[in-house]
């Protein structure tokens, strides 16, 4: 379906170098794109995927260069996580070095990954949001790794869902009206 309204071949490559040549997002204007993009995303996320704690802090930085080999796209990283006052850090990293998202499907794809998927996680869990957890549901574990993955990949498959309802739900209402 998007080969044929991109009017390209029906193959991966094709389809990505037509999504990259629509939706290409210049590196300056990375970190501004994603912050428009996530106060849009937000709205949206509390309404169709959880509910957000009134103390998320979420911070976006661009990856610092020593940091690209480490986090090729983007990353969270929790602080403070026993104070009255944890946050989070999204790194994007815009370095050509990396592997930037740079075309807007991507970038949608890795903020509800990392900031609707594991910031939301974290801070929904480490503010008390729905109940007071104890220190030891909190503090690192082996598992929290696979949870938070897990949690994230989720709501990755979670916002395809209301996308594509919503993409088709628009397409009815075109025919229709």
């Amino acid at each position: 379906e998007i080969a044929h309204r991109k009017n390209c071949r029906p193959d991966i490559e094709s389809i990505d170098k037509a999504l990259q040549k629509n939706f290409s997002v210049k590196k300056e204007n990375l970190l501004t794109t994603i912050k428009k993009f996530r106060k849009l995303l937000q709205k949206i996320a509390e309404k169709e995927w959880t509910k957000i704690t009134p103390k998320y802090d979420v911070r976006i930085i661009e990856t610092p260069k020593y940091l690209v080999p480490f986090i090729p796209t983007a990353a969270m990283n929790s602080f403070a996580s026993l104070t009255k006052n944890p946050f989070c850090v999204f790194f994007a990293t815009t370095d050509a070095k990396g592997s930037p998202s740079n075309c807007l499907p991507d970038l949608l794809q890795t903020i509800i990954h990392e900031e609707y998927g594991h910031c939301v996680n974290f801070e929904n869990s480490f503010t008390n949001f729905v109940e007071k957890l104890r220190i030891i549901e909190v503090l690192e574990s082996s598992l929290s790794t696979p949870t938070t993955e897990g949690i994230s990949f989720h709501r990755e498959l979670e916002s395809l869902e209301y996308f594509k309802s919503s993409l088709v739900f628009s397409q009815c209402r075109n025919i229709y009206s």
